[in-house]
């Protein structure tokens, strides 16, 4: 942000003409005013602004403006975003609230900075997981504020991992029906809470996915905007637009309305891909085949392509077109087939040997039917590795898929030459 805007907002909204000088007698020993600050701080009292005056020293006059969160929210609509912003939210009955205001105006990448006069853990595990980088409680010390800066500054210098940090599962549906979104919401329970990984489930059917409802979370309201304009993904945006499931495991879903279509540009679902991986370790992408079909490029970008199917003469039918389409953009030691429902139709299903040879690859995994327990973990709006953690379904979740995609998996592991 130039200083000409800043300077423009603090004569504005400040009362104040000149930074206040410390005089040092107080119990706290001024620092240095030596800081600067690439950013905007809108706060509400006297007190704060000259524990920020010591830091910034004359610059406090161009970067400070009076008024608190609800202020930088207005500003913001009608200014440039700066890199970093401080905010006083020690007025406002729904400090919450206003953070995900303020997440709607910001610029991907701004560094937030809370103030705030109640000394609550709770709040600070909010205001985090919101995106907020630190949380200062009044009375407001300049050491303290200068600890914060610095640490914001750290932030900002951090340069991303090239290409992207995080790995990107994509599991495709061969066909309808064939319980795709089940494994990828189990798998990814698996990678966020027993391997440890920040995780990221992505349900790419906007109209009728299922991920969201089977894990009992309300579908976001941001995913689409994200998907259109995949430059605004930041930790603070995320925040509003996925849904918490653990710790560890984030949710992106939608319930888009049935009166239009959703036509998705395939270059900013790309793009909105490669912005997730430098946020989590791992995103996990549920993609019906309807979807896939049009979203090539993303799909020739993921770590691994998991594609789903069933042993009946349909899943072997379109498993063999999805293999043809997909081979011209994944490597083949990135390809897997898991084969599912083993069992769900017996009579139905065809010569595993007959549909290796047809399809030109081997299955990889092979997930059997179990019906009680796929039905148990619906009505419990949880994934079957948690209500049904000892059944041959979730080892074979965790013990076949999840290996071969996790952490700790080799480059070439679950990789099969080619039939000739």
């Amino acid at each position: 942000m130039s200083s000409d805007v800043t300077t423009a907002v603090y004569q504005e909204d400040a009362q104040v003409d000149e930074a206040p000088q410390l005089d040092g007698g107080g119990a706290e020993t001024p620092v240095a005013a030596t800081a600067t600050m690439d950013g905007l701080a809108f706060v509400n009292d006297e007190h704060t602004y000259q524990a920020i005056a010591s830091v910034l020293g004359a610059e406090a006059q161009t970067r400070v403006a009076q008024g608190g969160i609800e202020h930088a929210v207005s500003h913001l609509t009608q200014s440039a975003c700066p890199r970093m912003l401080v905010v006083d939210i020690s007025t406002v009955q729904d400090p919450m609230g206003h953070v995900d205001a303020l997440a709607e105006v910001c610029e991907p990448g701004t560094v937030v900075i809370a103030i705030g006069s109640v000394n609550d853990i709770n709040l600070f595990r909010q205001l985090t997981d919101a995106g907020v980088l630190d949380y200062l409680v009044k009375p407001l010390t300049p050491q303290a504020f200068q600890t914060s800066i610095e640490k914001a500054h750290a932030h900002l210098s951090q340069t991303p991992v090239e290409g992207g940090g995080g790995k990107v599962t994509m599991f495709v549906g061969a066909r309808s029906g064939t319980g795709t979104s089940t494994l990828a919401m189990n798998t990814a329970t698996v990678l966020a809470k027993e391997m440890n990984q920040k995780v990221a489930l992505v349900d790419l059917d906007l109209q009728f996915g299922t991920v969201a409802l089977l894990l009992d979370v309300e579908a976001g309201n941001g995913l689409r905007e994200l998907l259109e304009n995949p430059s605004r993904i930041d930790s603070m945006f995320l925040s509003s637009a996925a849904a918490k499931v653990h710790e560890k495991l984030f949710v992106l879903a939608a319930e888009e309305g049935l009166t239009g279509g959703v036509d998705l540009d395939p270059d900013s679902v790309a793009e909105f891909v490669s912005e997730l991986r430098l946020h989590f370790d791992h995103i996990v992408v549920d993609m019906p085949p309807g979807i896939a079909v049009k979203n090539w490029k993303a799909i020739g970008e993921a770590s691994h392509l998991v594609v789903v199917s069933d042993l009946t003469l349909f899943g072997l039918r379109d498993t063999m077109r999805m293999l043809t389409a997909a081979r011209t953009v994944v490597e083949n030691d990135k390809l897997s087939i898991v084969v599912n429902r083993i069992g769900a139709e017996k009579a139905a299903e065809v010569d595993r040997k007959n549909f290796e040879k047809t399809v030109d690859h081997k299955i990889d995994v092979e997930v059997p039917e179990d019906r009680k327990a796929a039905i148990d973990a619906v009505r419990a709006g949880k994934p079957v590795v948690e209500t049904a953690a000892k059944s041959k379904m979730a080892a074979a979740i965790r013990s076949d898929i999840c290996k071969r995609i996790g952490p700790d998996a080799k480059p070439d592991a679950g990789k099969k030459k080619r039939r000739k």
